[in-house]
């Protein structure tokens, strides 16, 4: 029964289902029933019929430009992962996405624009070329299966040979394409996804004494499924170069990383990761010279003076020696603590305080809150040190240290710094992002970098020494650069630079 009729008064028969419907109900007991007409009053007003409408279509959405993908016989490709990007005047975007199966993918917004896309599926090959793409007509780009070489890589007597190497295919009419090789030195390697059209080169790096790095022709008709390329090595000059081997099997702890230098240099050397399971260490073919051999991991450990020599192998056995330690005090021209101070070996680059830091065992120590700073695990000898503190002038104290020696009580004053340098840039185009960089000379030790730059820039508390001064509209352009000399003669430095003519890469 609905909730809004009125019941019947009690001494009234109940009305029945069918007389509530105007329906007929055959009844068991007797003939079947009339059907009533009658109307059943109600004290709630029956719900109104909304009026008729007729249908209406739903609003069409733009349609959006589409790239479609075919193959080399006009089919479709389905679910190939494509990357793209597109611009509409100034505005520029990218994004990836699957091609369906009509080998369509849709591309964002509902106007025209140019477009370029590439696939990561080593499988297929796409031309490198920007496309015009409109709602109305889809870009249809074809799309060529690329194929799987095989390459041996032997030395000039024929015995296969472990190396690095770049799989070229220079720029032209064709898409720029390089892959780096791995060559085990037992079997040939298989290299996938190589652009089916174009001739190749092989860049095999320097590995072995009496060959040079050298580059390797390869004719697109030698290429095919199945076959094996052998690329022979030719010996060249041999150069005044040899191999640095390390020992360390004696040394009883975990060896982590081993680093070789020219004395007064951190840099200039190699710094390699060692597997744990590794006791001997084999650099590659290095100029000949004097290094200094640092062992890193659980302990520390270093050479003294090992030499290089031409066309031979430098064998270095880590031996136990008693190590020594220096303790120094950084304080200021009044006494007062430096906390965060670097006490390092002496080296010809700068310190940098742009990056806070890092400690480094026998190599670097940074101050405590009361200006302390020890480094320990160093070898008997003549060492001289770098103090400085960020604001100040370094100085390099001299100290002689015999095996086991702990030497201590060492306070080092460090003078305020007073030079500055004024950097005007003079051009600056609106809305490009500018970068300027303030580091050594050489072998760039970064000091300060900052973004977004106003058009006159000053460094205050500067050491004296040499600067660089880098401007660069946005990361990886082109840089305007200056070199400046801070004094006692000369403390203070303005330099212009024109940014007129830098932009940033789009």
């Amino acid at each position: 029964m609905h909730g809004w009729l009125r019941s019947a008064p009690e001494s009234s028969p109940r009305p029945t289902d069918s007389e509530v419907s105007g329906s007929v109900v055959p009844d068991s007991a007797g003939p079947k029933a009339k059907p009533r007409t009658e109307s059943i009053e109600s004290d709630v007003p029956a719900k109104a019929e909304p009026p008729s409408r007729e249908p209406t279509e739903s609003p069409k959405l733009p349609a959006s430009p589409r790239v479609r993908i075919l193959d080399t016989q006009g089919a479709a490709i389905e679910n190939l992962s494509l990357r793209w990007t597109l611009k509409r005047g100034s505005t520029v975007g990218s994004g990836e996405g699957w091609t369906n199966a009509d080998g369509e993918m849709a591309l964002p917004g509902s106007e025209p624009c140019q477009v370029r896309v590439w696939s990561d599926d080593d499988n297929w090959s796409l031309p490198s070329e920007e496309f015009t793409c409109t709602p109305e007509n889809p870009v249809v780009i074809q799309a060529a299966r690329n194929m799987t070489l095989t390459l041996l890589v032997v030395l000039a007597d024929g015995t296969p040979f472990a190396c690095e190497a770049t799989l070229i295919r220079e720029a032209g009419t064709q898409a720029a394409w390089r892959r780096e090789v791995l060559f085990d030195g037992i079997s040939a390697t298989r290299v996938r996804g190589v652009p089916p059209e174009g001739n190749l080169s092989l860049r095999v790096r320097k590995a072995a004494l009496g060959y040079v790095a050298q580059t390797h022709a390869i004719a697109r008709a030698d290429i095919s499924e199945g076959r094996t390329l052998v690329i022979t090595l030719k010996k060249g000059t041999i150069r005044e170069e040899g191999f640095l081997e390390v020992d360390f099997s004696n040394l009883g702890w975990l060896v982590t990383r081993i680093q070789f230098a020219p004395p007064g240099k951190l840099m200039g050397g190699s710094d390699l990761p060692v597997k744990v399971s590794q006791t001997l260490w084999r650099s590659k073919p290095w100029p000949v010279g004097q290094y200094i051999v640092r062992i890193y991991g659980r302990g520390y450990w270093e050479s003294g003076l090992v030499e290089i020599r031409p066309n031979e192998t430098t064998t270095v056995i880590a031996d136990s020696y008693l190590p020594a330690s220096i303790s120094v005090t950084v304080l200021d021209e009044d006494g007062k603590p430096l906390p965060g101070a670097v006490l390092r070996i002496a080296t010809t680059e700068y310190i940098s305080f742009h990056f806070r830091p890092m400690p480094q065992a026998g190599v670097t120590a940074l101050a405590d809150s009361l200006g302390n700073a020890e480094l320990a695990g160093l070898r008997a000898g003549d060492h001289k040190f770098q103090v400085a503190a960020e604001g100040y002038e370094p100085q390099e104290i001299s100290v002689p240290l015999a095996d086991g020696e702990q030497r201590g009580g060492i306070r080092v004053f460090l003078a305020r710094a007073l030079g500055s340098i004024e950097v005007k840039l003079v051009g600056m185009r609106e809305g490009h992002t500018y970068f300027l960089i303030l580091s050594q000379p050489g072998p760039a030790s970064v000091m300060k970098v900052a973004k977004n730059v106003p058009a006159v820039t000053t460094y205050d508390r500067l050491a004296f020494r040499d600067y660089s001064v880098a401007v660069a509209a946005g990361r990886g352009g082109p840089v305007v650069t200056a070199r400046i000399t801070l004094s006692a003669e000369q403390p203070h430095a303005c330099v212009e630079l024109d940014v007129s003519d830098l932009k940033e890469r789009q």
